[in-house]
Order: structure tokens, then sequence, then C-alpha cells
């Protein structure tokens, strides 16, 4: 039995009557931006003292107005599940970007915490790795995550980035970029604390950072595994990094092994047991201006200041002072692609006699001023 044209009429209509049905459900209420660009969370259930995980979960899931910022208010922000603002299959609600300010990433009242129990990271964008190419801004927050496989704020496939002002700790793991894919860039990470707690996260990371970016004054303790893992392209200038089980280790993220290349300068490093580890992945790194001591602390003590794995790249160190009771050496030089040393200052004081330098023959190292010690 065929249907008349006025039947046809009705099916049509009623076939894009639940389309729009379907969008509409899709789609975000509309929220009110104010004229600073920011939409107040607090307005939209997120409220310090409660469990707001839900109401914030839909709040960064929603597709926000262009280049609004998510205003989170001062006080503790509990969350009981991770809050990705990049889930499921990309439609035409497709998240495109995250940008959460905070109150301050000070104690108490005064700034914004976000603090749960969440075995994977409190914050997230995009934890699986999806198709995505997105814009992130953090600023102003800590992430406290006390669950001992827990991460404070991951992000997966990011095109550009700023991490600002915030803090990342204790947890087994503050900041994770990249993990996945090595598919971001442009990433700033700037004047931020990771606190870990050698005690509490015996394996911890401050900052695992597979990424093409930048990292600028940063301080980070008590890391039992790494405080910085670097992997692909990253520079690093003014960091402290005290009392960690290793302060850089460059060509790995998470335990995986990655290519990484980069400058870092300005680090200062204090009662860490392998202020720097270049693992074989290191296809180029130069070193400028460094202030390793090498001192015990809670974990062990120190046993080599500058350790250039076998199979590393060429490694260029220029200005540095490396000294303290190291039991290996202040150096250990295994990599095949050469060093260029300038202007390096080295002492051991060890009772056992440790060398400055072992490992790689001294003749191949490229150049070196008279004050490199013999």
């Amino acid at each position: 039995m065929k249907a008349s044209k006025a039947g046809w009429g009705l099916i049509l209509a009623g076939i894009a009557s639940l389309a729009a049905a379907f969008l509409l459900a899709q789609a975000p209420a509309p929220f009110i931006v104010g004229p600073d660009g920011t939409i107040d969370a607090s307005k939209y259930g997120v409220t310090p003292g409660i469990d707001c995980t839900i109401a914030f979960q839909r709040l960064v899931g929603a597709v926000l107005p262009k280049n609004a910022t998510i205003l989170l208010p001062p006080g503790t922000l509990n969350v009981t599940a991770i809050v990705d603002a990049r889930t499921g299959v990309k439609n035409a609600f497709h998240v495109d970007h995250l940008w959460l300010r905070g109150a301050g990433a000070v104690p108490g009242n005064l700034g914004t915490t976000i603090r749960g129990n969440v075995a994977g990271p409190l914050v997230a964008y995009n934890t699986a790795g999806l198709d995505a190419a997105a814009s992130v801004r953090i600023d102003g927050i800590s992430f406290v995550n006390d669950h001992p496989a827990g991460t404070g704020l991951q992000l997966e496939r990011i095109d550009s980035g700023t991490i600002r002002s915030c803090v990342f700790g204790p947890s087994h793991r503050g900041l994770v970029i990249g993990s996945k894919l090595a598919t971001n860039v442009e990433i700033s990470v700037r004047d931020c604390a990771f606190i870990g707690s050698l005690a509490r996260f015996p394996a911890g990371i401050g900052a695992s950072l597979n990424m093409h970016g930048h990292v600028d004054t940063i301080v980070a303790t008590q890391w039992g595994d790494a405080a910085l893992e670097l992997a692909r392209q990253v520079d690093v200038s003014h960091a402290r990094l005290e009392q960690n089980r290793c302060g850089v280790r460059t060509g790995s993220s998470l335990g995986v092994s990655r290519p990484y290349s980069g400058h870092i300068s300005g680090l200062t490093t204090e009662a860490t047991i392998t202020p720097i580890q270049i693992t074989k992945n290191t296809q180029y790194a130069k070193f400028s201006v460094l202030k390793v001591h090498g001192t015990g602390n809670a974990i062990g003590a120190p046993t080599v200041g500058f350790d250039a794995q076998l199979g590393s790249g060429p490694i260029t160190i220029d200005t540095a002072a490396i000294t303290g009771a190291f039991s290996v050496a202040a150096i250990r030089l295994d990599g095949q692609g050469g060093v260029v040393a300038s202007n390096v200052l080295g002492a051991v004081a060890n009772a056992s006699g440790a060398p400055w330098v072992v490992g790689m023959d001294r003749t191949k190292l490229s150049v070196l001023q008279s004050n490199v010690p013999p």
C-alpha cells in the first residue's frame, strides 16, 4: 500500500522533528557570560565543600561560547570521578577548548583547590586520546589527588595550551601531558609548583611532558620517581628541584621510551639522588647554567650528578657546577653522540674516592676548558 503525498509529508516531518529533538538534547543549555568573558561556575552547581563532580562535568563537557573561561570559586571543590572535557564521539557539539581559572593556588579558602580520591586524573581533556585539536588554559588552581594511582591534571592531543600559576600535589602524578600521543604542541607550563610526598607516593612523578613546548620558572620537591620527565621537544628555564629521586629525566614518558631534544637552562638541584638522567632516547640536549649539588635525602644518597646513558645523542654542557658526595661519579658519560663541555666546575667529596667523570673515554669530549676537572 502506497502512502499518499500527505502521508509522506507527515513521515518526513516526524523524522525532522526527531532529528531536531536529538540535536536539542545534545546541545548545552545556555550559559551566562560576564563582561570579562567568564562563566561563574558557582551558579551552575560547582560549589566548595560538596561533591560537585556531576555539575563540574556538565559544565566542562558543554559547548561554551567562544573564548569563554570557566571561573571557579575559592575553596575546595571535591570530585569523586574523572572530570573530562572531551569524551565520546566527535560531533557538531565537540568541545574544542577548556579554559579554567581559579582564585589562586593558595591553601585554604582564599584559593581554588580541586581535590579527590580518583584512580586517574581529577581533571582531564581527552583521556581516551580521541581526535581533537583543543585549546587549553588552566590558571590559578591547586590539584590534590589522594588516590595511590591518581593524577592531578591530564591533557591529550592539545594544539595550544597554557598552564600557569598552579600547584600540583601531593599526588602520585601531578601533571601529565601526552601520555598517549605526541600531538601536543605550543604548550607553556610556567610559574607552577609540583609538591610530592616521598612517604605517601614513593613512585611519584611531578610532571610527565610529552609535547612541544616550554617550561619556565617552576619548583618541584619530594617526588619518589622523578620531578620532571621530558619527551619530544621541551625547553626548560629556571627550575629548582629539591629532594627528589631524579630531578630531570629526558627521553621518557611514564616509563615509555620516547625521543627528546631540547635546551635546559637555569636548572638548580639540591638533595637529589640523580639530578640529571639522559636516557638513550635523547637525540640532542643542551644544558647551560646548571647548579647541581648532590646530598642525601629521605630515600637515599646521591649516585651520579649528570648521567648520560648508553646510546644518547650529542650533548652540550655550558657553564655548570656539579658538586657533591656522589657514590659513583659527578658525571657519567656513556652516550655515543659526543659531548661538548665548557666552563664546567666540579668536585667530588666522597671518602671512597669516586672519580669526577666515568664512562666515556675522556678523549671523546670535543671541547674542554682548562677549568674542567681532570
